[in-house]
């Protein structure tokens, strides 16, 4: 019988390519890829083919590379390395980098302090190995499509696979064991390998068989089994027009055959559905996955006005009133201020292909308690400790002020003020003076230095002032003055000469920045930026700089604490040491002498017994020998007096060096979890990389963002100025321009 010559035929629908007799030219066959029906044609370039060309089939789809960072990312936040906000904020700032500039996704993570090289590595390793792992599960369907393995060979090669995996830590291919088990041969295990491009270029290949399939039938399809879109049902219809019996190993083979494997109900099910009496227009459920159950984020609720100075409604437009600085409500010893309810964990689920639907991790929250609160046991509650004002700064820090009132100003009958309280300044804080507290209320700061945890209010303008505090700054105006505040800034009139870096946003309700730079993380919004006469100005958004510099200064204390813990513990056990070296001579010192005693004691009693008359010579050399023991005895007793009082200075000393170390320790546990703390409120709070301008911003002003810059080349008027970061949209609109300059910063008309 003449031996067929094989060509290659390709599905229309999903372009897979089969190996075929030319025999079968004009036969309809059904694709086992994508079940579509189609007639085998040739391509006139392959009509050559010979019976011993190896079979070639398209690219398997490679993982894309977004699809790759995704894996990653995912990884990450499973094992906790990474959060699914710093996660974004790497998938943004690789999105923004330009094509020459691109890096990995992984090498942002360990360069952005977000993960260690150590756990980068680890990630990978995973990653490589979890597409392996993939690989070799569609590896065992093209076996079982061929004839090559049954199902539960691939199965139980799978199982294997994983129990090597977990005493070597080494992933052995699946071909690999079967092919070691006898299930397939080498001709085979090469034959998928090809097919799914898993050789390299050079490698020597035995040559291979090529991949047959079962011709369809002229019938039509009797059933069809659709899967949701969720991939958690499964559903049954029989045709109506089905010319032949189905049976339950028809549906089970066709399940298999489309991967699906779990939550199929028993054989019983199936029969029922199948007997001719059923109705079956109505489907049949054959297959339910488990359905994943959504994890919870920690919720916090403060019972006191978190907002007192009303900053959100002057954002969303409103206008500042001076008149009314917000209620400021008082507690008393025992009150409940914050209440957090936890995060839940979700539970994952299962589709009906086998594979984990997963759930996010939940973003927990912590309770912070600072000066006059304390947190409960369980951590879930903050409550007040002494009677007072409840506060809390930007990070989230929640604390309770007693009041300091000065009717008048503070300079020199005052003083400098430091107290740890709210702060009320009915005056003006003159020249020179330094005030620091949780909180202050004043008429006007002139050129003082304030130093504060949460908000600032002042009534009149701040000039010439140096500021730093953990809150919101509300004013008229601020002129020449340097201002660092982790919340917002809010002004009524105008910023003129200064520079202010803030972790909120920078907003000018009425007036206009000059000659300043200002830094604000959530943006910038002001009637005017710069002017014709004026400075240029320099606005920076997106990011927080005085953040950076927190967290190295702290970073400079935490190393400075460790070597001053270091040397007093060296210190100590130097006086340990000393302590010890004196008390052995001590000891040593009270048995010379105690011997010397009992050999004055014995010497008089000889003394006594002796005949004056007949022992004057006996008695002279007794009384000498006493004499010289009772001088040793008193230089001996002076010495033990001397150890004695060293050996009460170097208990004294040991005492205070601990007492160093241990306040050491606490200073340093404290900067560590102030670090935490900035860390964690720094990734929380996302930049807004934007500014609004109502009136005109005028040329050369300098816009920077979180990875782009541009500088205004002309005056522009009610503009809206962004960075466009990766997915957050397109503000393309019909009737609308668009000026893209850099190819990172838009300007758009403020509508």
């Amino acid at each position: 019988m003449k031996k067929d010559n094989y060509e290659i035929a390709q599905c229309p629908s999903c372009q897979y390519r089969y190996q075929v007799p030319q025999s079968f030219m004009g036969h309809k066959v059904s694709c086992k890829k994508c079940s579509v029906k189609f007639t085998i044609k040739f391509n006139e370039k392959d009509t050559k083919n010979s019976p011993n060309k190896p079979f070639e089939k398209d690219k398997i789809k490679p993982v894309s590379q977004e699809e790759s960072y995704l894996l990653l990312g995912k990884l990450a936040i499973k094992y906790n390395f990474i959060s699914n906000e710093q996660l974004q904020n790497a998938l943004a700032i690789h999105g923004a980098l330009p094509p020459q500039k691109k890096q990995y996704l992984g090498k942002i993570f360990v360069a952005k302090g977000m993960m260690s090289q150590a756990q980068l590595n680890f990630l990978i390793s995973t990653q490589k190995n979890l597409e392996i792992r993939k690989l070799d599960i569609k590896f065992g369907t093209i076996a079982v499509y061929n004839s090559f393995a049954t199902q539960a060979q691939i199965d139980w090669a799978l199982q294997e696979q994983n129990m090597l995996f977990k005493k070597t830590k080494r992933l052995k291919l699946i071909g690999d064991i079967l092919f070691e088990s006898k299930v397939i041969t080498k001709s085979q295990r090469h034959t998928i390998l090809l097919e799914q491009k898993r050789f390299k270029e050079n490698s020597p290949v035995d040559p291979l068989s090529p991949l047959h399939f079962e011709e369809e039938s002229k019938k039509k399809t009797n059933f069809s089994l659709s899967v949701s879109m969720d991939k958690l049902i499964v559903t049954l219809l029989i045709s109506d027009k089905a010319n032949e019996l189905v049976v339950v190993e028809d549906i089970k083979r066709s399940l298999q055959t489309k991967g699906i494997k779990y939550g199929i109900v028993n054989d019983a099910e199936i029969a029922m559905y199948l007997k001719p009496e059923y109705n079956k227009k109505e489907s049949l459920i054959i297959a339910k996955g488990i359905k994943p159950h959504p994890s919870k984020d920690a919720i916090v609720k403060y019972y006191f006005d978190t907002d007192p100075l009303k900053l959100r409604s002057i954002k969303e437009g409103g206008s500042i009133d001076f008149k009314d600085n917000g209620h400021f409500s008082k507690v008393t010893t025992g009150s409940l201020l914050a209440q957090k309810e936890p995060a839940v964990e979700g539970t994952p689920g299962k589709d009906v292909f086998g594979c984990e639907i997963p759930v996010f991790k939940p973003q927990d929250l912590k309770l912070r308690s600072g000066e006059g609160t304390t947190s409960s046991q369980d951590n879930l509650k903050i409550v007040a400790t002494t009677d007072g004002i409840p506060e809390i700064t930007a990070m989230g820090r929640v604390y309770v002020s007693p009041e300091l009132k000065i009717a008048g100003d503070v300079g020199i009958k005052t003083g400098h003020i430091n107290f740890n309280g709210k702060i009320h300044v009915l005056g003006s804080i003159q020249n020179g003076y330094r005030v620091q507290g949780n909180s202050l209320t004043a008429r006007e700061i002139l050129k003082a230095e304030i130093n504060m945890a949460g908000d600032i209010i002042v009534n009149g303008g701040i000039i010439g002032a140096v500021i730093k505090t953990g809150g919101n700054i509300q004013a008229k105006y601020i002129h020449d003055s340097h201002i660092e505040a982790f919340g917002g800034v809010v002004v009524v009139k105008e910023i003129i000469d200064s520079q202010i870096d803030t972790g909120g946003g920078c907003l000018v309700n009425e007036g206009p920045i000059l000659s300043s730079r200002i830094v604000a993380k959530k943006g910038i919004c002001a009637m005017n930026i710069g002017s014709e006469i004026s400075k240029a100005c320099t606005l920076i958004v997106g990011v927080d700089e005085s953040i950076k510099r927190e967290m190295e200064q702290i970073k400079i204390i935490v190393l400075q604490k460790n070597s001053e813990k270091k040397e007093l513990i060296s210190h100590q056990i130097h006086l340990m040491t000393l302590a010890g070296k004196i008390e052995k001579k001590i000891g040593s010192l009270v048995q010379i002498v105690d011997r010397a005693m009992v050999k004055r004691r014995e010497l008089k009693k000889i003394k006594e017994e002796l005949d004056p008359q007949k022992n004057s010579d006996q008695l002279t050399a007794i009384e000498r020998q006493i004499n010289e023991i009772s001088h040793k005895i008193a230089q001996d007793e002076k010495s033990l007096e001397d150890l004695f009082n060293k050996q009460d200075h170097t208990t004294a000393e040991i005492s205070n060096n601990q007492k160093d170390i241990t306040s050491a320790e606490i200073e340093l546990n404290e900067m560590k979890n102030k670090l935490v703390e900035i860390r964690e409120w720094s990734a929380r709070e996302i930049g807004i990389p934007e500014v609004v301008v109502k009136k005109t911003i005028f040329a050369h002003t300098t816009i920077i963002g979180m990875y782009s810059s541009l500088s205004i080349k002309e005056n522009r008027h009610k503009v809206f100025i962004k960075e466009e970061l990766p997915g957050a949209g397109d503000y393309q609109k019909t009737g609308t321009y668009i000026d893209k300059l850099e190819n990172k910063i838009t300007i758009r008309p403020l509508e």
